[in-house]
């Protein structure tokens, strides 16, 4: 699994938003966008429900939520 995937879906799960998590990535919103397509592909699950005023998470997005950050805390 990507690491790079796994700190973008930690950073949206953070701030609530693709828009704000491509800002503080450095990264454009489609590749945000394209980092969690390939996530819920790879995972076969949602992990947001996006709406108007931002993103929640999923019950497989909370699920995911702490594997992601053991990951990329392990990496790091």
């Amino acid at each position: 699994m990507n690491i790079e995937n796994m700190r973008a879906f930690l950073e949206i799960s953070s701030g609530g938003s693709f828009q704000q998590a491509a800002s503080n990535l450095h990264i454009t919103q489609s590749a945000i966008s394209a980092r969690i397509q390939n996530l819920e592909q790879r995972l076969n699950r949602k992990l947001y429900i996006r709406k108007r005023s931002g993103v929640e998470l999923t019950d497989a997005g909370y699920r995911f939520l702490r594997h992601a950050q053991n990951c990329v805390q392990s990496w790091e």
